[in-house]
């Protein structure tokens, strides 16, 4: 069955790779003369934009060509790799058909048409909407339309002959806000046209299909209120909020994903990836839909995908309420030579990491330092600080073995559970690695941030852990070449 907007009744006029919408000789023509009139600032970009995309010859999600070529924030938001960190971080379907509004360049759209069935993207902007035609150029399976999101959009689907609807499976609706041209929902005089908008959406949905809406500016004060409202506005639309999630920093450059019982299950993880500030990110289905799969069922996910990585993995905090949280790496690039990253899992606990318990120990008194409390045998003259910085040693000793070195075992890869270190994240081994590389690796990693900006500090340190005193010279060496094996720069 076609998409709504592929129904046969429906006929769009397409010039450069963009279809017409009917709104684009009504409201859309308007906001296409005031797109004519915008600042140079814009219209520069905008420009660019368009070069950019005409001139690359990788036009995929994970472009690092595209990435190279960004000079500015404002660009990164329309054509890097992390543009679309939200919808990795979500299970959609490879067999989905979806509809986004607010495609922008195209960056979220050319994942999306690389992973779903079939993808029908509207933009108002024409200028954008011919971006993202360019962006999506080479796949098949996507459409670009021009015209208003809250209009007519195709032939509402009906029940078939065996009772589901023939809509879409998702409606994402998560566009960058400084480039789309739409009322919020939070703005009195727009509030009204936007459930007005979300009904009409909701009437496209597939029988189990669900729809998203990502919107800025969440605050923890203002985060009850703007979910009530969310509610009640998805509640006159005809849909029911399935789910509420937080993309931090926010939805259009995310790099956490959590769910909303994330500061229940976990409030120190919850903390630590500031889930409570960023986007509201709310799931929802049609009134009286049966639940069927969702699109997150984890308590947080944090994707390493930006400009310099190709996908190189998605961290997951996972597990239901109640349930013992797990952390999970996945989909990790595997490259051949010396380096190897596995996937793994292993206990999550809500407590510090050793990066953060080490700094907060070195703000303390030396006198206070040696009564802090850490469990096992301290002696009275034992710093709790020596105690840890020993027994990250032991730890590293001990995961020596014929397949490698662990070199991922530094402080911010480590918990600290009642005075034991906990691994956490993925095992990335490395057969020509030392352990005491892998120790000088961690304090170059701790950096001022754990040291008050003592250099001092991590040489004492070093000492401590019997590192040679070229040890910084040899720790720089070894993160180029682990760099260069896993990014594959």
């Amino acid at each position: 069955m076609p998409t709504p907007l592929r129904h046969p009744d429906m006929s769009h006029p397409v010039e450069d790779g963009v279809r017409r919408l009917p709104s684009a000789g009504g409201p859309a023509l308007a906001r296409a003369l005031r797109t004519s009139l915008k600042g140079v600032p814009t219209r520069r970009l905008d420009s660019r934009t368009l070069l950019l995309l005409g001139c690359a010859s990788d036009l995929s999600a994970s472009s690092r060509e595209l990435a190279a070529a960004v000079e500015n924030d404002a660009e990164a938001r329309r054509l890097a790799p992390g543009r679309s960190n939200l919808v990795r971080l979500l299970d959609i379907p490879t067999t989905a058909r979806v509809l986004e509004i607010g495609a922008g360049a195209g960056a979220v759209t050319r994942y999306l048409g690389e992973t779903c069935a079939e993808v029908d993207a509207v933009e108002p902007d024409p200028l954008l909407a011919l971006a993202a035609a360019r962006r999506c150029a080479d796949l098949s399976g996507v459409r670009i339309y021009q015209g208003d999101w809250d209009g007519p959009l195709g032939v509402p689907p009906t029940p078939g002959t065996d009772g589901p609807r023939s809509g879409y499976d998702l409606i994402l609706f998560a566009p960058d806000w400084a480039d789309f041209d739409g009322l919020s929902p939070f703005d009195r005089r727009g509030a009204t046209r936007f459930q007005q908008g979300l009904g009409r959406l909701a009437e496209l949905l597939a029988t189990d299909g669900l729809l998203v809406l990502a919107l800025p500016g969440l605050t923890p004060g203002s985060a009850a209120r703007r979910r009530k409202a969310l509610a009640e506005l998805f509640e006159l639309a005809g849909l029911e909020v399935e789910q509420s999630l937080v993309a931090g920093p926010d939805h259009v450059r995310t790099r956490v994903l959590g769910a909303d019982t994330l500061a229940e299950a976990a409030p120190q993880a919850a903390a630590r990836f500031a889930v409570g500030t960023g986007s509201v990110v709310t799931v929802a289905r049609r009134n009286g839909a049966a639940t069927g799969a969702g699109l997150f069922d984890d308590h947080l996910r944090s994707t390493t995908v930006d400009g310099r990585r190709r996908q190189a993995g998605r961290l997951t905090i996972a597990g239901p309420p109640g349930d013992a949280v797990v952390i999970r790496q996945v989909e990790r690039l595997d490259r051949p030579g010396s380096i190897r990253v596995n996937g793994g899992a292993g206990p999550w606990f809500d407590g510090p990491l050793l990066s953060e318990l080490l700094s907060v120990l070195l703000s303390e008194p030396l006198t206070a330092r040696r009564t802090v409390p850490v469990a096992g045998p301290v002696g009275v003259d034992t710093p709790a600080h020596e105690l840890l910085l020993r027994r990250w040693a032991d730890l590293v000793a001990t995961h020596d073995s014929t397949d490698g070195v662990q070199v991922n075992l530094i402080p911010r890869h480590l918990g600290v559970d009642d005075g034991q270190l906990v691994p956490l994240g993925a095992d990335v081994l490395a057969d020509d690695w030392e352990p005491a590389d892998v120790l000088a690796r961690g304090l170059l990693d701790l950096g001022p941030a754990a040291t008050g900006n003592d250099s001092g500090v991590l040489d004492t340190w070093a000492e401590l852990l019997g590192l040679p005193d070229h040890w910084r010279r040899r720790a720089v060496e070894r993160e180029a070449e682990l760099t260069a094996a896993i990014h594959g720069t």
